[in-house]
């Protein structure tokens, strides 16, 4: 969704910002709770610095990965 702006301006019960883990589990879990959640990406990727790890021991903006 790249270039995208949201459909519009509304009130959202949680407002999340990235992508990665974390933040998509508590979305998930608000979302299935019943509630309107709003997820915001500023790359073009899902998945933030989760999606590097490869599944591996990371350390999350590490110039190495």
């Amino acid at each position: 969704m790249e270039g995208k702006a949201a459909a519009g301006i509304g009130v959202y019960d949680l407002v999340v910002v990235g992508s990665g883990g974390g933040s998509m589990s508590a979305a998930l879990v608000a979302r299935s709770n019943g509630k309107s959640v709003l997820i915001l990406e500023k790359t073009g990727l899902i998945g933030g610095t989760t999606s590097r790890s490869g599944g591996a021991i990371w350390i999350p903006n590490n110039r190495f990965l």
